[in-house]
């Protein structure tokens, strides 16, 4: 039962939607400071009204918390918040709805 919630998540339109723009981010990747990794644990909730999910990206230098807050709407998602905060002393923030 864990491993096809963990489908749910994963194969979620919000979930690809982040990390397609994760993909695409330089300011990611900058504040990465290197390639990173997506970690495999995803937490929240997704139904049919509403996703609120994170999980984390990882390098061998830092890590950071993806954020994703969307409402399902007729024609799809949505997005109030897709944002990557870096898990240190003073985080380093980019909000994907607005980088680029």
């Amino acid at each position: 039962m864990f491993l096809s919630g963990h489908k749910i998540y994963v194969n979620s339109e919000p979930y690809q939607y982040s990390l397609e723009l994760i993909q695409k981010s330089y300011k990611v990747r900058l504040m990465m400071r290197q390639e990173f990794k997506v970690e495999w644990h995803v937490f929240g909730n997704i139904d049919e009204e509403k996703a609120s999910i994170s999980y984390n990206l990882k390098s061998d230098y830092k890590t950071a918390v993806v954020e994703v807050e969307a409402k399902k709407i007729p024609i799809g998602w949505e997005y109030q918040t897709i944002k990557v905060t870096t898990k240190e002393k003073n985080p380093a923030v980019v909000d994907l709805l607005t980088a680029e």
